[in-house]
């Protein structure tokens, strides 16, 4: 379904501004040497197409091309932002073949048709997301961050390394051989004939659309590959079929019969299941898995919160200005009586600064960070935020009362949370006499760090859990911003 709903859409697309007047041969750039790699950090969709030339198209017409940095070097298009474009813009590029692609931040990358060649080399990183329909005999695969990458039509040999929270969807890629390496909290989904070979550790996870001939897998920690397990609804009692290598397990309510294949021979065992209570928890564990929900800001060294003269456009509406935190892998480490002890992970870091003035509009391309007030006859602003997005690993040490009940028990921790940026943007929402709603982005690191370290303190009872960040380092890069430090405080919501 995935892969007939990618092949619509970029037909449709395809032919509406193909055989249109929308083109105008500004928006055209032809290259005059060729190029079989794209490599993008672009805030802007990118929709490959295989051509006897290679030149790039903007649509629509009204996007400006010189708003993107583009040049060719070592048989490679690269591309970059130079300035604000518009979110709705598709950048088509056109290419003889495609051997490497590579997407950073929040870029986008898909495909007109199937993408055809020997090998190809995909990699992406950030918050990107890459969908493509290929036919190649190899791909090679580097997947980081939070990114996404849907792989449709067929491969005859995959190659993986995924990392961080990232996800290789690949169900619908007809593949004989398969080779992965997943770590962190990546997921990787494949639909392999013959063999797959894999190696995952940490929270990571490979799932099979189907049983391959030959598999060979090495998990660590709290990796998995599934299980085909079937549930069936029998008149509302639990039934379920678990498919093992050698093993088939029936389970029916209490009862459980179990078919073991032994060289030729085949044995059947049947056993009553005895309800058991569920064993208590004897070891340290932390609390750092779970949403978080808050509010945050910036101050100055002396905790002010009003902005250094120059700077009054940073001024934030804090009602609105919210913080949100997805941790989704934990691991514990008990020091002393399971009561006290380390807790570390990973998790992704939303920070949403919304501004006082809702026509604030922040500069990308001044020497400083700059902003200026947007006071265009017929505009209505109703908000401008600056959003950044932060993978995040936090070294916390815990004080527990109850190790065996975290519902029952008060706990108290304090820390440091270091952080790589993923991406940044600025969004403003306004409306226009004529053109109706607009919802400008602009995705920039407007000098913000690219790396983050706060300290962290952290208190709770049972499902009551409070959090309050604050940051070591400034906000902005020495000389580019004036000095403030971003901090936030809120709710925990925690996965148990």
């Amino acid at each position: 379904m995935n892969k007939l709903k990618l092949v619509v859409a970029g037909f449709l697309i395809f032919l509406l501004f193909e055989n249109s007047s929308v083109f105008s041969q500004s928006n055209e750039i032809n290259f005059e040497e060729n190029f079989s790699g794209v490599k993008t950090s672009a805030g802007v969709k990118i929709l490959l197409i295989q051509s006897d030339s290679n030149y790039v198209r903007l649509i629509p017409s009204s996007a400006d091309i010189t708003k993107l940095k583009m040049y060719v070097k070592n048989n490679v298009l690269f591309i970059s932002n130079n300035g604000r474009i518009d979110e709705d813009a598709v950048l088509f590029v056109f290419a003889h073949e495609f051997n490497s692609l590579t997407a950073n931040g929040a870029s986008d990358i898909t495909n007109k048709d199937i993408l055809s060649g020997k090998i190809i080399f995909i990699e992406n990183s950030g918050a990107s997301d890459i969908q493509l329909n290929l036919n190649y005999n190899l791909a090679k695969i580097k997947s980081s961050g939070a990114s996404d990458i849907t792989l449709v039509g067929k491969v005859d040999s995959l190659i993986a390394n995924i990392s961080g929270a990232s996800d290789l969807k690949a169900f619908e890629l007809n593949n004989t051989y398969a080779k992965i390496n997943a770590s962190g909290a990546s997921d990787a989904q494949l639909n392999t004939d013959s063999t797959i070979v894999a190696s995952i550790s940490g929270a990571s996870s490979i799932k099979f659309s189907k049983e391959p001939a030959h598999k060979e897998i090495d998990a660590d920690g709290t990796a998995t590959s599934e299980v085909q397990t079937t549930w069936i609804d029998a008149d509302g009692k639990d039934f379920s079929v678990e498919n093992g290598k050698d093993t088939v397990k029936i389970k029916f309510n209490n009862n459980e019969l179990i078919v073991i294949e032994d060289g030729e021979n085949t044995r059947v065992l049947k056993r009553k299941i005895e309800p058991t209570k569920a064993k208590q928890k004897q070891k340290f564990s932390g609390n750092w898995s779970g949403l978080e929900l808050g509010i945050n800001g910036f101050a100055t060294r002396n905790f002010d919160l009003n902005m250094p003269t120059g700077y009054q456009f940073l001024e934030l509406n804090y009602p609105k200005s919210t913080n949100f935190n997805f941790n989704f892998f934990q691991q514990s480490v008990n020091l002393i009586g399971n009561k006290f002890g380390l807790v570390t992970g990973m998790g992704l870091k939303w920070n949403n600064y919304q501004f006082n003035s809702k026509n604030t509009i922040l500069n990308s391309d001044s020497a400083t960070i700059n902003g200026i007030y947007d006071l265009t006859a017929g505009r209505t602003y109703t908000k401008s935020k600056l959003t950044s997005l932060y993978l995040v690993v936090p070294l916390i040490f815990e004080f527990q009362t109850n190790s065996k009940h975290n519902s029952n028990s008060f706990h108290v921790g304090a820390g440091v949370i270091g952080g790589v940026r993923l991406s940044s943007h600025t969004k403003q929402l306004y409306y226009s006499d004529g053109s109706g709603k607009n919802k400008p982005k602009v995705f920039d690191d407007f000098y913000l760090q690219p790396f983050s370290l706060d300290a962290t303190a952290r208190i709770g009872w049972g499902p009551l859990n409070l959090y309050a960040n604050y940051s070591l380092v400034q906000m902005f890069r020495a000389g580019k911003g004036p000095e403030l430090y971003p901090f936030s405080i809120g709710l925990i919501m925690p996965f148990s």
